[in-house]
C-alpha cells in the first residue's frame, strides 16, 4: 500500500475505544516507524466494517488504503472473498483485489 498498516480483526468493534488501543500499536517497538491500525470486523464474505487509526493523526473517518489492506488480508485469511465492502464511518468503499 506504500504506508505500514497492521489489521486487527475483532468480533466486535461499535464498542472498540480506539483511542486508547490504536496508540498502543502505532507505537509499539513492532513498528519502528510507525503504523496505522485497521480494527475490522467481518459481517459477512462480502462486507467488513472498519474503523482505522492512522499514524500521527489519530482515529480518522476514512482511509482508502487501511480498506485495501483489510480487504486483501481478510482475502488472505479465509474470511471474505477477493471482492468486498468495507464501511467506514466516512461511507463504504467498494474494494475488489483482481487476479494478476
Amino acid at each position: 500500500m506504500g504506508n505500514p498498516h497492521a489489521v486487527v480483526f475483532c468480533d466486535e468493534i461499535d464498542n472498540l475505544n480506539i483511542g486508547e488501543i490504536g496508540p498502543l500499536f502505532e507505537y509499539n517497538e513492532l513498528f519502528p516507524e510507525r503504523v496505522n491500525v485497521s480494527f475490522a470486523q467481518v459481517r459477512a464474505r462480502d462486507s467488513i466494517l472498519l474503523r482505522v487509526w492512522e499514524r500521527g493523526a489519530g482515529a480518522t473517518r476514512a482511509c482508502g488504503t487501511a480498506a485495501c489492506a483489510t480487504a486483501v488480508a481478510g482475502a488472505r485469511l479465509g474470511l471474505t472473498d477477493r471482492k468486498t465492502l468495507v464501511s467506514l464511518p466516512g461511507g463504504d468503499l467498494h474494494i475488489r483485489w483482481r487476479d494478476s
